[in-house]
């Protein structure tokens, strides 16, 4: 329903601009755009999926603004309507809204619409309300329409996204300022929503401010508008709520405000670690800020510290554990990753494979290593060991395809697939002299692109064997396959959505499974990536925007028939950026969770929960192995027997990676795009063990 046309005469009493931040002079966020021009919010995301890009418009200073000191500029190209959209406010459904801006352009025949949606943006479907269309001239002037918006009635029925569209016929530029949108019949003087607005951010923070380490206060940069001409006493404060909601901790802002625009940095005593909300309102309980402040705060534990680290609501504590460190490092790539799935054999061993061919044996629980060993030729799609492979001019793929998930079996024999991508089958090889010689037994068809999970052999002696594989409609999907001819033969049954599965056969015979769960739905289904929106939306911030994937957190599910079925599906954890899990059952039943965290890169690492219903319900401490000094790898763990442990059950031995810290990483954390994607070498792969035990 529209009615927009332009106004002239006197204004009736004013009920308030609806827009934050509406003439532009607490910036538009750090890191990318959280108010005006926010690609991310429920209204503009639809945007998004269909590869229209909103413009960020530059904020430059202009002594002839009219209101305040900055104003948005957007480039102009010819035969391109360029858009400024506001962020999503509620409005007053059934009843008339005025929008107004302030506009200028230096380019002859510009032109100007002011538009509004209340649905999510199509800009090849009509606006819910539309201007005419004005001619801008080189001067400031005040463009105003009025209209009817929303198609319920009642306050706070509807809701809406202002679009300033602008378009010319040259090259050229468009300025804004003092946008007001008002639920009156008549316009009225500009003013901002409140007489003191404030932006929270963390400018010198990793990750575009979002993420913190425990053990220094939080700093908090509050940049502050007060459209007075006099200074204003504060009755403002700063909310820390969790991802759930909850009030955690205030902070007063004491100091008087000065007219205009003011910053100020806060150290705030948090004390907390996990994912939190800060906000700005007044002590009455009214917000002021133009968006939500997301940040994460996250241990710092010394690389050869005696203790992992755990929290329970946030508050810290620490339980002993030991760590050894690896006598190995990849020259190949920058993968540190360990073969998923550690077993301890007869006598004792533990194995872990390397990503670059070598093997690695502890005979006392991850305590002390002997030398690490090339793996045979036989083990990969070509012949050769990894150093012949690799002088062969093969690269090293071949290598890490099959090391990334070759695993012990019950008779101590090694197993793995290795791709040979010319005729897209994977190779069943198996050695039984702890991967010095190998043997084909059998093959695996249309295998391609794969991401093969560890090899189980099952107490009846059947092979499961989880991998995910491009399938039509899915980036990945995971199928369990089975082999009940020790290899020969395989059957694939679905499991689940995703990638890099990993099953684990429990002592009741049930088959557990952990999936990397990252699916990208159709363009239409926009709302699937709102559906954890907290968690979605502090991931798209640390990132800078950069990757659209709605899901990117583990799933669950098991199978009580051998890997055939699987059932009740579940997301375990609900943080992007958590990746390859892994289970170890303890002794008394409960169920351990491992697994890597990257949301985002930096001091992230290993993370853990603990479960006493088979990965239902989880208990309430997170578990934190490591934090690492370069960019999160994967892990390996099992259940150590007490004569490998301290002479107590319930001990389990991590094996966790640290990857070789990339170029590109540095410049993403800080902001910054790369030029160059020549890794730096300061940090190469490097591999810890990890003997620690959650709480009883």
């Amino acid at each position: 329903m529209t009615w927009s046309v332009p106004l002239a005469g006197a204004a009736e009493q004013r009920p308030g601009n609806l827009l934050p931040n509406a003439s532009f002079e607490l910036g538009l966020g750090q890191g990318m755009p959280t108010h005006w021009a926010d690609p991310l919010n429920d209204l503009t995301f639809s945007l998004r999926l269909q590869n229209r890009l909103l413009p960020t418009p530059s904020l430059v200073r202009d002594e002839r603004a009219p209101h305040g000191n900055l104003v948005a500029r957007l480039d102009l190209s010819p035969g391109r309507p360029q858009h400024l959209t506001s962020a999503v406010v509620s409005l007053d459904g059934a009843r008339g809204h005025v929008l107004s801006a302030y506009a200028r352009s230096d380019t002859p025949g510009a032109r100007l619409r002011l538009s509004l949606w209340t649905r999510p943006l199509d800009w090849s479907l009509a606006p819910d309300a539309l201007s005419p269309e004005w001619k801008l001239t080189s001067s400031w002037r005040r463009y105003q329409f009025r209209f009817i918006a929303g198609y319920r009635a009642g306050r706070s029925t509807a809701v809406g996204v202002v679009d300033l569209v602008s378009e010319a016929d040259r090259a050229g530029h468009v300025w804004f300022d003092a946008v007001q949108l008002e639920a009156a019949s008549l316009v009225s003087d500009f003013q901002p929503r409140q007489q003191v607005e404030a932006s929270l951010s963390a400018q010198d923070q990793p990750h575009h401010g979002t993420l913190h380490t425990n053990g220094t206060p939080l700093q908090v940069d509050v940049k502050l508008y007060n459209n007075r001409t006099t200074t204003a006493p504060s009755d403002l404060e700063l909310t820390f709520t969790d991802e759930s909601g909850k009030e955690v901790q205030t902070h007063p802002l004491t100091a008087p405000i000065p007219p205009g625009f003011s910053r100020r940095r806060l150290n705030v005593e948090f004390g907390l670690v996990g994912r939190y909300q800060a906000n700005c309102r007044t002590r009455d309980g009214s917000a002021v800020d133009v968006a939500d402040y997301h940040f994460l705060v996250r241990p710092l534990i010394g690389e050869h510290e005696p203790a992992i680290w755990y929290t329970v609501a946030g508050k810290v504590d620490k339980l002993p554990a030991e760590r050894i460190d690896l006598d190995w490092t990849n020259e190949q790539t920058k993968y540190s990753e360990p073969s998923q799935h550690l077993v301890v054999d007869e006598d004792g061993f533990i194995f872990v494979c390397c990503p670059d061919g070598d093997i690695l044996c502890t005979r006392d629980g991850g305590r002390t290593w002997d030398p690490s060993y090339e793996v045979g030729s036989g083990f990969a799609s070509v012949p050769g060991t990894p150093g012949q492979i690799l002088a062969a001019g093969h690269g090293a793929g071949p290598i890490a395809g099959a090391m990334g998930h070759m695993s012990v079996m019950r008779d101590g024999s090694f197993l793995c697939i290795a791709p040979d991508r010319q005729r897209r089958v994977g190779i069943v090889k198996r050695s039984r002299d702890h991967g010095r010689s190998w043997k084909d037994i059998g093959e695996i068809s249309d295998f391609l692109n794969a991401q093969t999970g560890p090899p189980v052999e099952l107490k009846d002696g059947t092979y499961v064997v989880p991998i995910g594989m491009p399938r039509a409609g899915f980036y990945h999907a995971n199928y369990a396959y089975r082999s009940t001819d020790r290899g020969k033969t395989w059957s694939s049954y679905p499991l689940a959505p995703g990638g890099e599965p990993f099953v684990r056969e429990l002592r009741s015979g049930r088959l557990l499974a952990v999936v990397r769960f990252n699916v990208f739905p159709p363009p239409d289904r926009f709302d699937l990536h709102l559906g954890n929106k907290w968690n979605w939306l502090f991931w798209q911030r640390a990132l800078g925007g950069g990757n659209a994937a709605y899901s990117k957190n583990l799933a669950m599910l098991e199978s009580d028939d051998g890997g055939i079925t699987w059932k009740n599906p579940r997301e375990v954890t609900r943080m992007l950026g958590t990746m390859h899990g892994s289970t170890v059952e303890l002794p008394d039943g409960r169920i351990v969770l491992i697994h890597c965290s990257r949301g985002p890169w930096k001091h992230g690492g290993e993370r853990a929960r603990v479960s006493r219903d088979g990965g239902n319900t989880w208990q309430p401490e997170k578990y934190y192995l490591h934090t690492t000094p370069t960019y999160p790898g994967y892990s390996a763990s099992c259940l150590l027997p007490p004569k490998l442990a301290d002479g107590k059950p319930g001990m389990i031995l991590t094996i966790v990676g640290n990857r070789r810290l990339e170029h590109r990483h540095i410049l993403a954390s800080v902001g910054k795009k790369s030029k160059s994607s020549q890794p730096q070498r300061f940090a190469p792969p490097s591999m810890q063990a990890v003997r620690w035990r959650p709480l009883p």
